[in-house]
């Protein structure tokens, strides 16, 4: 294995885990979200929201995409 496959490898590895971390992160901010929305909890994203004309339609595109 020449260095640029061995510097391409160690550039897929450090991406494949940050990607994960990221994913980890996002998938946990959604649940967080999901959570104190159901049980009436108070954030200050919910704050924002509340300022924002039809805020709740833009969250949901926002981190959702649909």
């Amino acid at each position: 294995m020449n260095n640029t496959q061995e510097v391409t490898l160690m550039l897929k590895q450090r991406f494949y885990f940050l990607a994960t971390i990221t994913m980890a992160i996002f998938l946990g901010f959604i649940i967080w979200v999901i959570y104190l929305a159901n049980t009436g909890g108070s954030s200050i994203f919910f704050d924002i929201v509340k300022h924002i004309p039809y805020g709740d339609k833009v969250g949901h595109c926002f981190y959702l995409g649909d």
